[in-house]
């Protein structure tokens, strides 16, 4: 563990790219075990749950050995105002991204629809990739490279990219727009996701952005007969994403980050 916070001070970056591979090599390999050792149906929900949970719950005991989990936002609920907030940028959220890939301002999806996702895989996706990035990797950015507003921006910057580059991957094998789509969509989404928990400290209003977002857009996808993002689909979604990405820049830049210091933030 000494190593781990060794090279999460002196490589931060390295820290948090093996952090993101070493997390979705555990829940690759929990998923694994689950079918071969108890039987677990590989086309059901049930084995994304069991992996994203096994690697929250390691990413906790992690955060929780590093003496991260109040500083990463995991700690704390958030005040009324952090919710209120969520709640409103949901909302907005929601109307955008249903209008992007649907064509209308809708959250009603198809009754047969609603059976084929289960909420609590996609509340525990949702969660391992908050405790991920908003959590692990941003505070670990941020401890690094400071509590001033560029430090700040900086790490939640190569987050949001990071973030990007991951879901790009949803769509390898399809049209590169898709990748690039994918791409731009989760980095504006890592933004303004990163300034609420940078703003109020906490961790779970924007696991319940994530959670519900995730819902909503699955459950309607899956009442159409394979549906997939257009190129148009992608460019809307990501110009009518760029006021909240704007936001959290905004937001960034008029809060007191002093909440942010475990002591030295550089070469303890």
């Amino acid at each position: 563990m000494g190593r781990l916070r060794n090279l999460a001070s002196r490589r931060p970056f390295l820290f948090v790219v093996l952090l993101i591979l070493g997390s979705l090599v555990v829940a690759g390999l929990a998923a694994t075990l689950a079918v071969v050792l108890f039987g677990v149906d590989q086309t059901g929900s049930r084995l994304g749950l069991i992996g994203n949970l096994t690697a929250t719950f390691c990413l906790v005991f992690l955060l929780w050995r590093f003496g991260w989990l109040e500083a990463a936002g995991i700690a704390s609920w958030g005040g009324w105002r952090a919710w209120s907030a969520a709640l409103v940028l949901l909302v907005y959220y929601l109307l955008e991204l249903t209008y992007s890939f649907f064509g209308e301002f809708s959250f009603s999806v198809p009754a047969a629809a609603v059976s084929g996702l289960r909420v609590p895989g996609v509340i525990i996706g949702g969660t391992f990739e908050e405790v991920l990035f908003r959590g692990a990797v941003l505070y670990a950015l941020v401890r690094i490279w400071g509590t001033t507003r560029t430090g700040v921006l900086r790490a939640v910057s190569v987050s949001a990219l990071l973030f990007g580059l991951v879901h790009s991957a949803n769509a390898i094998g399809g049209d590169p727009s898709e990748i690039l789509g994918q791409m731009g969509v989760a980095l504006l989404e890592g933004i303004w996701w990163a300034a609420i928990v940078v703003r109020w400290g906490s961790l779970w209003p924007t696991v319940l952005i994530h959670a519900v977002t995730n819902w909503v857009l699955r459950t309607k996808a899956l009442g159409l007969a394979d549906y997939h993002g257009t190129p148009r689909s992608y460019a809307l979604a990501v110009l009518l994403g760029l006021p909240l990405a704007a936001w959290g820049v905004w937001c960034i830049l008029r809060t007191d980050l002093e909440h942010h210091r475990e002591g030295p933030t550089s070469h303890e």
